[in-house]
């Protein structure tokens, strides 16, 4: 797949992924709901909601909440994945964005 590289011209702050051309039987409209919503907590810099659906002890608040007024365009999708670790099933989801700050 390829992708488009976001220039200064083309940022815009919030979610621009086409879910539907990713949906899969683990990737379906409730966990895609799910995602988007964190992903908006991102873009809203809520802390709170961005970690309602990740797993207790994620580390990945530290990514997207250091600066200050650093803003988020998500434009797509680079990994999804269903995997299982410890006999639990997970799914991994890779995403694309460009940082403003």
């Amino acid at each position: 797949m390829e992708f488009k590289e976001i220039g200064a011209e083309d940022f815009k702050k919030g979610v621009f992924i086409d879910f539907e051309r990713y949906k899969k039987d683990f990737f379906n409209d409730d966990i895609i709901s799910k995602f988007k919503g964190n992903l908006d907590g991102i873009v809203e810099n809520d802390k709170k909601k961005f970690k309602v659906h990740l797993y207790e002890g994620s580390q990945k608040e530290s990514l997207f909440f250091d600066e200050e007024n650093a803003q988020f365009m998500f434009n797509d999708l680079d990994l999804l994945e269903k995997i299982t670790i410890d006999g639990r099933e997970q799914i991994r989801i890779g995403v694309r964005y460009a940082k403003k700050t």
